[in-house]
């Protein structure tokens, strides 16, 4: 693959289950981090995606990390889907949200940039420190995640 790609990762170590995005290397601060069982979830919900559309990625095993390389476009929708469903109990909910952005069937698709800004301007502010472990911090996660939920319903 070229170069401007999303790295998807998904780690397991013991119980603990993560799935991080970065773009666009590997050596890249996290862009998004979701733990516990919902990145169980998400993982499966976008491989699964992803096999259907038959869109192209690399996938390499290492240990117990899973790297997926995605193409930008692929890669930003990705992004916007894990924003959608970091809050929810049930990201599944969300998977046809994925599916619709891919397939280019998401209506006000232009104006959901906005809610990637809003999360990384909240997530400046909340962070006093400059050692932020993500672009986008849980709590700026969640507020967003929980407006665009209520905007995709309303859809």
């Amino acid at each position: 693959m070229g170069k401007n790609l999303y790295f998807l990762i998904y780690k397991t170590s013991g119980k603990r289950i993560e799935l991080i995005l970065r773009e666009p290397t590997l050596d890249s601060k996290d862009f998004i981090k979701v733990r516990g069982k919902r990145a169980n979830k998400l993982f499966r919900s976008i491989i699964s995606v992803l096999d259907a559309y038959a869109l192209e990625y690399d996938i390499s095993r290492s240990g117990n990390k899973v790297i997926v390389e995605l193409p930008a476009d692929v890669g930003y929708a990705v992004l916007l889907y894990l924003l959608l469903a970091y809050s929810s109990k049930n990201p599944e909910k969300y998977t046809f949200f994925l599916e619709r952005l891919l397939g280019g069937k998401i209506p006000l698709f232009k104006y959901f940039n906005v809610f990637i800004d809003m999360a990384i301007d909240l997530s400046d502010l909340k962070s006093s420190s400059g050692r932020r472990r993500t672009v986008i911090e849980s709590v700026a996660a969640r507020t967003v995640s929980s407006m665009m939920q209520i905007l995709v319903r309303s859809l």
